[in-house]
């Protein structure tokens, strides 16, 4: 345990990097990019941060690397924002003269520090190149790839933040993107700051950075609940990158875990923003410890409503679990005072700032959440069970026993949480039984902790989103239990049938997440081995590169690469990541999941698409554009595959051109592009 608390050498942290840019360079991506966006983080953000962690005390309270994330990353996104309205993109390089100016006023107090990660940075070095760089390497570098398509919505909002605020869903035209962007927002600002291309920022830096300031922050949030017990600390910080479902070797078989405990995975590629959440949750859950010392400094309110605040914007179900588990806390705190007759003045004080913070998600849920929140989230109680690995079995019970059907339905909810994450779920439970022998005993920061364990899970499996978002409830929860789990086996390690019930969870936990890191190996090296059926190719992206040249702001281009299907999944988004232009429609389940599209509307454009390509001549095909529409973006790949608004039926895109209505503009092996004459 040791090897696994020691700082990292010098030496050690220059290899991760020189093997991680040479894997960056191997998939496509420009090192230089990498260098420019890795020196504006530690000039820009981090080192502001710092200079404002050390002006408040933050060192005193354990929080230093935390408060300098959390004030940094407060900066960057209002740098970010100004530079996407103004399209002054140098505004984001203002902090250096800071920077400078702070470094030499406390040049004496200069040295390098180096993080509690020997064995951990190696490790997810390794994990990242083969979860976050081979897969979403360039086409051109690998001649094809399996796209993932979740990725490349992430890449199309991005590029939305490049051509103005506030952002356009780029994958269906006329909505404004209201979704938890701040990720892509910061992807935006790394991209605008370097001068570099958005899809190496978005799939080669950010996830990296992202990992380690996660980390960082990690280590001082699990000091502060955990104590002074490295291991212990050291145990949560391992448990949260790779604890892996009761699943063990079933992962292997396509690397998804049968009990949806995909944490590892969204947190080595953060993708759709899972690590960003998380280090902004364990970044207040950390600001609400010191929230309940002695004495309070003012500057924690400021960290704490700063974090929260990027949170929601990071995560928004995550910060729908923050907000009330702090005030769970707070009247927890209050009702304990007065039913001791203490005073209340300092409880009333924190259960204010308890009200700001509710106040403020409510605020940013009624910008950016309640349009998608109130067309495809329903509340139902076996409705998360009903997709689970249960299925049949809660099938069969309730053609058998109707009456009792409901009543089983908690028991089932415990038994997938325990599946879902065997240690922190044990424990926590373990944990929960202890509150009840000490009779209530426990401090307000647990009561906050196991409010989000409990609320987490309990909205995973009270609340089904269409597109499975609920899983970000239980991503939460899962980061409370780990918590809380450790804390349980810290208290009763020196029991013997503990250590052995213990060890023997922490090796299913780590076991499995050994095999969803070996898929993940192999799943680079052999990507054939993908479920998904339609490769994305190098002569795509080169399409893709003409297009955003070709277009002028405000065009919209239609294209038949939109996969619908017997299940109209159109969960297509690749064309509009790669160019970084508006499109009429070429996804649209995001829409609807997000952006409260309907859909008929979605069905209405699916229809007008098709119309486009089964058209017999020119004329046809640009009579029956859309208005608005300039541009047509016409897949062959797609359409030999079956795999496009046709589904199989022939086009005849390739003889548009002869009767003059559609000028061919670009035309490869793949991909041909019209303008409307």
């Amino acid at each position: 345990m040791q090897t696994l608390k020691r700082a990292a050498s010098p030496a050690l942290m220059v290899v991760c990097a020189a093997f991680y840019l040479w894997a960056v360079a191997c998939a496509g991506g420009r090192v230089t990019t990498m260098l420019i966006c890795a020196l504006y983080a530690a000039l820009c953000i981090y080192a502001p941060g710092k200079s404002a962690a050390r002006a408040c005390g933050a060192k005193h309270a354990g929080l230093e690397r935390t408060a300098a994330l959390v004030f940094g990353a407060s900066l960057f996104t209002l740098l970010s924002i100004a530079a996407s309205v103004t399209g002054a993109w140098l505004l984001l390089w203002l902090p250096l003269v800071w920077t400078a100016w702070d470094m030499f006023q406390h040049r004496r107090e200069l040295s390098w520090k180096t993080p509690r990660a020997n064995l951990l940075l190696p490790l997810l070095t390794v994990l990242t190149v083969a979860a976050a760089v081979l897969p979403q390497a360039h086409p051109s570098a690998a001649g094809q790839i399996v796209p993932n398509h979740d990725f490349y919505w992430n890449l199309g909002n991005v590029e939305s933040f490049l051509n103005g605020f506030p952002p356009s869903d780029l994958r269906f035209s006329g909505y404004t993107l209201t979704y938890h962007w701040l990720t892509e927002l910061f992807c935006a600002g790394f991209t605008m700051a370097s001068g570099g291309a958005a899809y190496d920022v978005t799939a080669f830096f950010v996830p990296a950075v992202t990992l380690l300031a996660l980390l960082a922050v990690l280590f001082e949030c699990g000091a502060l609940f955990l104590g002074a017990n490295k291991r212990f600390v050291t145990l949560f910080v391992w448990l949260t990158l790779f604890g892996g479902c009761a699943s063990l070797w079933k992962v292997i078989a396509r690397g998804y875990s049968p009990f949806w405990n995909m944490n590892m995975r969204h947190l080595l590629t953060n993708i759709n923003g899972v690590a960003t959440g998380t280090l902004f949750l364990a970044a207040f859950s950390a600001g609400v410890w010191v929230l309940w010392q002695k004495e309070v400094p003012r500057w924690a309110y400021g960290m704490g409503a700063a974090a929260f605040l990027l949170l929601t914007l990071a995560k928004g179900p995550v910060g729908g679990i923050a907000a009330p588990a702090l005030a769970a806390a707070c009247v927890w705190e209050c009702g304990k005072a007065l039913w001791k007759k203490q005073p209340l003045a300092k409880p009333l004080h924190r259960a204010a700032f308890a009200v700001c913070i509710l106040v403020l998600f409510g605020a940013v849920y009624s910008w950016l959440f309640s349009a998608g929140a109130g067309t495809s989230v329903h509340f139902d109680i076996d409705g998360t069970l009903g997709k689970s690995y249960f299925v049949n079995v809660l099938a069969a019970l309730q053609a058998r026993f109707p009456a009792l059907y409901p009543l089983l339905i908690p028991l089932f909810w415990v038994l997938q949480t325990l599946c879902f994450a065997p240690f922190g779920a044990l424990f926590a439970l373990v944990g929960g039984v202890l509150w009840l022998w000490r009779r209530g005993s426990a401090a307000p920061p647990w009561v906050f902790a196991a409010a989000g364990a409990l609320g987490g899970f309990l909205a995973f499996y009270l609340f089904d989103h269409e597109a499975m978002s609920q899983m970000y409830f239980a991503f939460a929860g899962l980061f409370f239990c780990n918590l809380i789990g450790v804390k349980a086996l810290s208290v009763l390690w020196p029991r013997r049938i503990v250590q052995a019930v213990g060890a023997a969870v922490l090796a299913v936990c780590f076991a499995t997440g050994g095999c969803t890191a070996f898929w993940l190996g192999a799943q680079a090296v052999h990507p054939s081995e993908s479920p998904r059926d339609l490769t994305l190719t190098a002569a795509e992206e080169q399409a893709m590169k003409v297009l955003r040249s070709e277009m002028q702001p405000g065009e919209t281009f239609v294209t038949n690469r939109i996969h619908t299907g017997k299940a109209l999944e159109g969960l297509s988004n690749v064309y509009t990541g790669l160019s970084g232009r508006q499109c009429y429609m070429e996804g649209f389940k995001y829409a609807i999941s997000n952006l409260g599209v309907t859909s008929e509307e979605a069905l209405a454009r699916v229809q007008k698409a098709k119309d486009v390509f089964s058209a017999q001549t020119g004329a046809q095909a640009a009579d029956a554009l859309p208005e608005g529409v300039q541009v047509i973006v016409y897949s062959k790949h797609a359409a030999q595959s079956g795999w496009d608004v046709l589904e199989g039926e022939p086009c005849l895109a390739e003889q548009w051109a002869e009767d003059g209505a559609l000028s061919l503009i670009f035309e490869n092996e793949d991909t041909m592009i019209f303008r409307a004459a």
